[in-house]
């Protein structure tokens, strides 16, 4: 599992406004040591890293932060019950039924699964919906 984001390469106007909410600690590091710092989160899990150049929250990352997503209201996969950070929403927009790709397979790979949403019954679509978060 890998919850990815891309990063800011610390070039351009836009790291100006990203390095004002780095520590002042962590801004003198150098690249060399962001580099080993970064692998080093990756490989402890802590962090992934994406074939197209992503880093995201890694394993350990979110199941440390398992309460606080459920104490802060982060909406749930309404199949697997986690965190939806990367689930596919609803098509209704009054809904709040989220499910991750995989639960979504899972659920509807059953024949005689009907492919509709169980909040709201509205037909959930082949198509990847919205992403929550």
């Amino acid at each position: 599992m890998c919850v990815g984001y891309q990063v800011p390469n610390g070039g351009g106007t836009e790291s100006q406004g990203v390095s004002s909410q780095v520590p002042a600690a962590f801004r003198n590091f150098s690249l060399s040591q962001k580099e080993r710092t970064l692998d080093e989160l990756v490989r402890d899990k802590w962090l992934c890293a994406t074939s197209d150049g992503r880093i995201g929250l890694g394993v350990r990352s979110f199941l440390d932060l398992r309460s606080w997503f459920r104490n802060n209201d982060v909406p749930a996969c309404d199949v697997c019950n986690e965190a939806g950070l990367k689930a596919n929403a609803c098509s209704n927009e009054s809904c709040n039924v989220r499910i991750h790709n995989y639960c979504l397979t899972r659920k509807f790979s059953q024949r005689r699964a009907e492919r509709i949403c169980p909040g709201c019954g509205t037909q959930w679509a082949e198509r990847k919906h919205k992403q929550s978060f």
